[in-house]
């Protein structure tokens, strides 16, 4: 027997023998292990748990319009309601520790020096919206739950002053990410014209982030537009633009936990 193919035999019997199988195993239980940690990490953020329970509000609403052009449904689509509602009522009490988020990120940004001027008025007036919406959001939780008695006409309209602050808010970033995206694609030609064309990795990587970002940012305005305006779109419409709203921001949420 040739001396190659018997150390091929050889090599063959030790890929297959059980202690050649153990690096295979050992690789797919760190593959879980960090998926599991990611995804810990994930569930950890309030604004990642307030993005799924988002998405679940959403996406209930949009199967409960669904199943109401159908008479065959009527029971089931009330009970898929109920449950989309209560899920609303979740997201409005895990709210009230998103004040010292939204603080500490304008404490950070007024002292980040990398920011300019404008970015930095920009995302203190984008938090400052925000801020606005938690305080009516957390009076609108009272209200629902009976703990101050306010008239519905006036529940409607601190409904809609929220709305209103939330829309601001979107805008507000979608501006700057407008800027951002002009900074990203002006420092991309001027890499090209200088001849490093190593960090258009980066740059391409940054575009994509920002044209995504962009586009929810864009969805989630319409879909507070049709919160505000009853009449703009259907509760079918702006329910399943809020599903893709949601699970936009899910992914990158997810993409950005480590």
């Amino acid at each position: 027997m040739p001396i190659w193919e018997d150390r091929f035999r050889e090599n063959q019997k030790k890929m297959s023998s059980p202690r050649r199988k153990q690096p295979t195993i050992m690789i797919q239980k760190d593959v879980s292990g960090q998926r599991l940690a990611k995804l810990i990490t994930y569930l950890s953020m309030a604004s990642s748990r307030d993005k799924t329970y988002r998405f679940s509000q959403y996406f209930l609403t949009f199967i409960k319009c669904m199943m109401k052009r159908s008479t065959n449904f009527n029971c089931l689509a009330d009970r898929v309601g109920l449950l989309a509602h209560n899920i609303f009522i979740v997201r409005k009490l895990l709210r009230f520790s998103q004040h010292l988020e939204t603080v500490y990120d304008t404490r950070r940004v007024i002292r980040d020096q990398r920011l300019s001027l404008r970015e930095r008025f920009c995302i203190v007036l984008a938090n400052l919206s925000a801020t606005i919406f938690y305080f009516l959001d957390h009076i609108l939780y009272f209200a629902l739950i009976g703990v101050l008695k306010i008239a519905k006409d006036k529940m409607v309209r601190i409904e809609c002053y929220s709305n209103c602050a939330m829309l601001a808010e979107s805008l507000l970033r979608g501006l700057n990410q407008l800027w951002a995206l002009n900074q990203v694609q002006i420092s991309k030609l001027r890499n090209m014209s200088n001849g490093q064309n190593g960090s258009n990795g980066n740059h391409n990587k940054s575009l994509t982030y920002l044209y995504v970002d962009s586009i929810k940012s864009i969805l989630d305005a319409l879909v507070l537009i049709s919160l505000i305006r009853r009449d703009v779109f259907g509760e079918t419409t702006t329910s399943f633009l809020g599903s893709i709203v949601s699970a936009i921001g899910m992914g990158q949420l997810w993409h950005t936990s480590v």
